[in-house]
């Protein structure tokens, strides 16, 4: 779960899917978007500003997306912009993002180290 304003991300990685909320002017949360896909998407999320990150750790994969608008002046639309992946055991399971940065870890496994990558995104 990740929350930033009035912008709520939470993921479910039983069903691989990830639910955006928006909180309305009568302080009620109204899912606006959602993404399913297959592994463990959704394992770990993080929101920051116009960005989010899911991570999925059956893929070794962390998912960025970046937070536009549905062309109707309604709800907000979150559009895939870029996908990081790793051979490491487990990459995807912890994400986090601040700023312009996002970080993905993965626990290793067997004699494999554990990793952590920082990424900084380009505008």
């Amino acid at each position: 779960v990740g929350i930033y304003g009035n912008y709520a991300i939470v993921g479910d990685d039983t069903t691989n899917t990830v639910y955006w909320y928006q909180r309305q002017n009568d302080g009620t949360w109204v899912e606006t978007h959602q993404v399913t896909k297959g592994g463990r998407f959704g394992i770990s999320v993080g929101i920051y500003g116009n960005y989010a990150i899911v991570g999925d750790s059956t893929n070794k994969k962390a998912y960025l997306y970046k937070r536009g608008r549905d062309g109707n002046g309604g709800e907000s639309l979150w559009e895939e912009v870029r996908v990081v992946e790793s051979s490491v055991t487990d990459f995807g399971r912890s994400v986090g993002i601040y700023g312009i940065y996002t970080i993905v870890g993965g626990t290793g496994g067997g004699s494999e180290q554990g990793i952590s990558n920082i990424y900084q995104m380009k505008y």
